[in-house]
């Protein structure tokens, strides 16, 4: 029985099921549908992801001018005309990080801004998930599974507190979707939240006028603005190193993200690794989900070297280094060459239009959306 959690009655708990290749989309539609204008705690699996979420969301997207037809309105605009000049989430939606590795001074102003602010969203680790008072939290996001199951009770905890009604989310991909299951038989019931119709309703009208499938237009229309920021930050890279300045953050945020999420994924206890196989990551879609364009080669996890191939992946599931108790709280990505460029100049791009991907191709992975299914929890 000891096994057995409990969570407040007044805590509405839910789960979407995601496609790795549109994890990003989603975290954006579902906070522009279910989050505006409350307090949202995220939790991600390493603080490298949290860093490189909070500096993704603070960045204002450049070049959609360029996309304007003749009416000046531009077809790669997010929401409005003027998204260009603001974060992801608006000027009035603050975002906060908070992790293990922030100095203390930071980490406490963090804290202590959020807790007072009326809105905004906090990207953090599992070192929030105990012993912090953050009142009037509507929104638990679990954008990462906890490693832990038991750590699923104190992330949820931090909502629905003082008789407050408080939700919760939990992003799964479609082969997570056995820890269903395991919460389950622990006594936590989640109920699914439609990863479509999240999209639908976050799409702005001027798609839904335009487009048969308007979602899966804007989806793809968020995905490549996304990476167009970090390309553009990667073009600036090489010249600020022919000029002797520093390199750009975005990117190598980015490219440490991905290296510590794969290596957290394989950190999960004996009894859950058949349900999170790291053999079971599409390492390319995984490299989508921080905004990166081209996949990398390989990827050191603990002893072992991951290496990638166009046809099929090789994965090793051996990692005695670097593991953390509670979720990764505690990795550190110490390699620089952790993650390494794409050799290959003409990567499979996972988003890639319908109408432009190349008519000899068999193969279905290769579209951005062959059909609505792929928006469906299965």
């Amino acid at each position: 029985m000891s096994d057995h959690f409990t969570t407040p009655v007044q805590l509405i708990q839910q789960y979407m099921v995601v496609t790795c290749k549109l994890r990003l989309p989603a975290l954006i539609s579902f906070l522009r549908v279910h989050a505006k204008s409350h307090k949202t705690v995220i939790f991600c699996s390493t603080c490298d992801s949290v860093d490189f979420h909070y500096a993704l969301f603070e960045t204002r997207l450049e070049g959609n001018e360029r996309g304007a037809d003749k009416s000046g309105k531009s077809s790669h605009t997010l929401s409005s005309e003027d998204a260009a000049e603001q974060p992801l989430l608006g000027s009035d939606m603050p975002v906060y990080r908070l992790h293990g590795n922030i100095p203390q001074a930071a980490r406490l102003l963090a804290f202590k801004t959020f807790r007072q602010a009326p809105r905004g969203v906090l990207f953090c680790t599992d070192v929030a998930a105990r012993g912090l008072d953050l009142p009037a939290v509507d929104w638990i996001v679990q954008y990462d599974p906890p490693t832990e199951t038991a750590e699923y009770v104190h992330r949820v905890g931090r909502t629905a507190r003082r008789g407050r009604q408080g939700h919760s989310i939990l992003f799964l991909l479609p082969s997570e979707q056995g820890y269903l299951n395991v919460l389950k038989n622990r006594g936590i019931t989640l109920t699914p939240l439609s990863l479509q119709q999240t999209l639908f309703e976050a799409t702005p009208a001027r798609f839904k006028g335009r487009f048969r499938a308007p979602e899966e237009v804007f989806c793809l229309d968020i995905q490549q603005q996304l990476e167009r920021a970090v390309a553009t930050a990667k073009e600036e890279r090489g010249m600020n190193e022919r000029k002797g300045n520093a390199s750009s953050p975005l990117l190598a945020l980015g490219r440490k993200a991905f290296g510590s999420f794969v290596r957290a994924y394989a950190t999960h206890p004996a009894d859950l690794k058949p349900i999170f196989a790291v053999r079971a990551l599409h390492l390319g879609h995984v490299a989508k989900s921080f905004a990166l364009k081209e996949p990398p080669t390989a990827l050191k996890v603990g002893k072992e070297v991951m290496k990638i191939s166009s046809q099929r992946q090789s994965v090793s599931e051996h990692d005695q280094n670097g593991k953390s108790k509670h979720g990764g709280d505690d990795l550190r990505d110490t390699d620089s060459e952790t993650v390494r460029k794409m050799a290959t100049k003409n990567t499979q791009k996972a988003f890639q239009s319908p109408r432009k991907r190349s008519t000899g191709s068999k193969r279905r992975s290769r579209t951005a959306f062959s059909s609505v299914s792929e928006f469906s929890a299965g």
